[in-house]
């Protein structure tokens, strides 16, 4: 196909790469794993558990964020901050918490009562990476990730004792590929597809589990896929990283 292998973190996007995740002696470091247990020490750290900020307290005059607002054990709170408010609530829980902090669109805040601080499109380039599967392959070889296959004592003691082996794949997951369609320029290093390659297929566990995380009934299962249960597979997941549509969240 033309494409160079490239580092997933590289200057350059455009070609196939080992995938890549945030591991720790095999198994999967969250960011709590890795950043909060180190500092939980701290005497300048404190973490509020069940509790859902509300609003952000913002100065209307300077437009300067100096607290929140937030909601424990049924009690509405406040702290201040002494030198900035980080938003980091996700993709759909950002925009809600600014919009309900009179950051967003005019008319939308005004039809809910929220006195606007700033008119500003929040919300309004919620996008998705749209993808397809399906493109499943037999293989000659025992390559694939098959469950039956996967729970054994050796690659068990293996994953526990070293960290190492099969059970430390991501989901399979063992090549990536940011390539070119027609719509896109190859000059421009930005590409539109992204190809996950896997070392297995829907079938891998029989059809008990996979399928239904793709919404697959158990009828089209059966019709399409049943005869590859357990078989050696390779697939292909298509992704379109650089979707036109855009949608719009709203309180």
């Amino acid at each position: 196909m033309g494409y160079e292998a490239r580092d997933i973190n590289g200057e350059h996007q455009t070609g196939f790469m080992f995938a890549q995740g945030t591991i720790r002696h095999g198994s999967r470091c969250s960011t709590a794993k890795a950043f909060l247990r180190p500092a939980k020490s701290r005497k300048n750290l404190h973490v509020a558990l069940e509790a859902h900020v509300t609003k952000i307290l913002i100065d209307s005059s300077s437009k300067r964020a100096y607290g929140v607002e937030f909601v424990r054990n049924g009690e509405m709170l406040r702290v201040l901050a002494k030198k900035e408010v980080i938003v980091s609530a996700g993709a759909v829980n950002s925009p809600q918490l600014l919009m309900l902090s009179g950051i967003g669109p005019r008319e939308h805040l005004s039809q809910h009562g929220i006195s606007v601080i700033q008119d500003l499109k929040v919300g309004h380039n919620l996008q998705d990476h749209i993808g397809v599967t399906g493109f499943t392959f037999i293989v000659n070889q025992d390559i694939s990730y098959i469950e039956s296959k996967l729970y054994n004592v050796y690659d068990a003691l293996n994953y526990l004792i070293y960290g190492n082996g099969p059970l430390t794949s991501f989901g399979g997951v063992e090549t990536l590929g940011f390539i070119n369609t027609t719509y896109a320029k190859a000059t421009d290093d930005f590409p539109d597809i992204g190809v996950l390659l896997v070392a297995g297929s829907l079938c891998s566990d029989g059809g008990r589990k996979i399928r239904r995380v793709h919404g697959l009934t158990t009828e089209s299962y059966e019709a399409m896929l049943n005869e590859l249960n357990n078989a050696n597979t390779w697939s292909m997941l298509l992704m379109l990283l650089r979707p036109k549509s855009r949608g719009v969240i709203k309180l």
